[in-house]
């Protein structure tokens, strides 16, 4: 029975060696666990992926070059569905309503623009433009109403 014993406790601590290791392993595993961790961050670069709506912006700046407002207006509209908040198509519809001399709706479809992404350069590009329209409008309606007080004399349609 003695000797029974002494096997017994010999073959009790290889079965502590063998949890030794096991902790040795564990910890061996935390540390490769956390250069793991260490590339997890850059997904953020997930942005090149191109979406509908870029296809979208692509197919009417070709209609835009080739002066189609319609139809890249329709393919924006569209685009806008699906993404609506899409800076790009916003600030391309309105370049499309400012070369229609559409100037209420390029500017509100410039505020959407700018809503969604205030560095937008097409947006930032048709605010300019709308801007300078409207001071050139300004100076051409006070003109206007100078002729028009002389010539309203003469041409008014009273007669006295």
């Amino acid at each position: 029975a003695v000797g029974t014993g002494s096997p017994t406790k010999s073959a009790t601590p290889p079965t502590n060696t063998a949890t030794k290791p096991a902790a040795a392993t564990a910890a061996a595993t935390k540390p490769a666990a956390t250069p793991a961790a260490t590339p997890a961050p850059p997904p953020p670069p997930k942005a090149p992926v191109d979406s509908v709506a870029d296809g979208s912006c692509r197919r009417a700046q070709g209609f835009m070059d080739s002066k189609n407002y319609a139809k890249a207006s329709l393919e924006l509209r569209e685009a806008l569905k699906r993404e609506p908040k899409h800076s790009q198509a916003h600030a391309l519809l309105a370049m499309c309503y400012f070369q229609q001399n559409q100037a209420t709706m390029a500017k509100l479809e410039v505020q959407k623009a700018l809503a969604s992404n205030p560095q937008e350069p097409t947006a930032l590009e048709v605010k300019k433009k709308l801007e300078q329209a409207a001071a050139s409008g300004a100076k051409e309606k006070k003109n206007e109403s100078k002729l028009g007080a002389f010539f309203g004399g003469l041409f008014s349609g009273k007669k006295k």
